[in-house]
């Protein structure tokens, strides 16, 4: 299940009616992220999730905490500019998890093994080889869509293996009816 061809909307059409706790799937670009992709079934090579921030200047700023090969962090969503996207509202219950998610923000590291094994996982499972998908383990540490199930699961979504890739937990969220609303931006 890729996202859909949505119209594409601008960034800075779409920046005011983003929401904390509202999912960001971004569509591969450059040649790894194609072969992410390519790997996992679908064409979405990372995510993460909008929350607003107030700065020291008192300006609302639109960020995005991601998980990256350098661990969780905290970044303008507005750096992704120019990058195909979907933004995709799950009612995701923020204030519940958000302590969480931002506490593992530079703490929480990348996990490289479970970004290889995610590869192995979604192959075997288009193969039909569900044991051996099954019997994958999950490693220490997250990749960008293993931290979004995670924060899903704790706010109450019922996600039993959170070692997703990015085209999994979007498929997982497509097939669970949880999304509300959704809108592609460029």
């Amino acid at each position: 299940m890729k996202p859909p061809k949505l119209p594409i909307t601008s960034y800075d059409d779409v920046r005011e009616r983003v929401t904390n706790g509202m999912l960001v799937f971004f569509k591969a670009v450059t040649t790894g992220q194609k072969v992410i992709s390519t790997c996992t079934g679908g064409n979405i090579s990372h995510c993460g999730i909008a929350t607003w921030m107030v700065d020291s200047q008192n300006r609302r700023r639109l960020m995005l905490l991601e998980s990256t090969s350098g661990g969780c962090r905290l970044v303008n969503l507005s750096a992704y500019r120019g990058r195909e996207a979907w933004i995709v509202d799950v009612q995701l219950n923020w204030d519940l998890v958000a302590d969480r998610a931002i506490n593992d923000t530079g703490v929480v590291h990348y996990s490289l093994l479970d970004f290889v094994m995610l590869g192995v996982k979604d192959i075997s499972l288009r193969l039909g080889a569900t044991g051996i998908a099954r019997a994958i383990p999950n490693a220490e540490g997250e990749v960008c869509s293993e931290f979004l199930a995670s924060t899903m699961r704790d706010a109450g979504f019922d996600i039993e293996d959170t070692l997703l890739s990015p085209h999994g937990l979007y498929a997982l969220i497509h097939n669970n009816n949880w999304i509300h609303e959704q809108v592609r931006i460029k």
